[in-house]
């Protein structure tokens, strides 16, 4: 009788085993069988640069004056200034940009698409829409600006550029420091110019 309950024992343990092993197995298998989406970078090599906005108004007393056609971007924004966004390729992940060769240290970044917009993350909670992403290329939006305005004994000036579009919309609004409308600019100091240019980089063959 006791050989009989050993032996039963023995059977029940040796199930139990061969179920968690079997059990095991298949968890194995099912984590093996996973497919994992690789992080793999894909190449977009520069291939034009396309201005696609430019305006110049500059100040007289009797307001602001368009001299867009009487001026080059050359002599609002120096050329080594001009080239910013201009770069050999780009190397693309899932989640990333960078932007070869490396010129700053923000030529590598996270970024996001949305149906077909390219964003990128400025910090921890903005995204930055400044250009479109398609399967055979990317294209993306670089805005150099100018300004300039004195009044009541203070000045403001600025040169620099962003991503994204910058246009008359930032600099004629009802912030005071800026201009309300191009009828304000009533000094001959006064300035106001953007340029916006589009950069395209086509996908390369793999």
């Amino acid at each position: 009788m006791k050989d009989t309950v050993l032996a039963k024992a023995l059977l029940c343990s040796a199930l139990l085993i061969l179920v968690a092993c079997s059990k095991d197995k298949n968890i194995s298998n099912e984590e093996t069988d996973t497919p994992v989406q690789e992080n793999k970078k894909y190449e977009y090599v520069y291939d034009n640069k396309t201005i696609i906005d430019f305006k110049v108004y500059r100040g007289t007393v009797n307001g602001g004056k368009d001299v867009t056609p009487e001026i080059t971007p050359e002599e609002l924004w120096n050329t080594t200034k001009l080239e910013y966004g201009k770069y050999e390729k780009l190397a693309v992940s899932n989640d990333s940009i960078s932007e070869l060769p490396y010129k700053y240290e923000e030529s590598n970044y996270r970024y996001k698409t949305s149906n077909d917009s390219l964003y990128a993350l400025k910090n921890a909670n903005l995204w930055l829409w400044y250009g479109t992403k398609m399967n055979d290329r990317i294209e993306y939006i670089i805005s150099f600006y100018a300004f300039a305005r004195g009044r009541q004994g203070y000045s403001l000036t600025m040169n620099s550029y962003e991503r994204g579009i910058v246009n008359g919309k930032d600099f004629f609004n009802d912030n005071p420091y800026r201009f309300k409308d191009v009828q304000s600019m009533t000094d001959k100091n006064d300035l106001v110019a953007w340029l916006t240019v589009k950069y395209t980089f086509k996908k390369s063959v793999q």
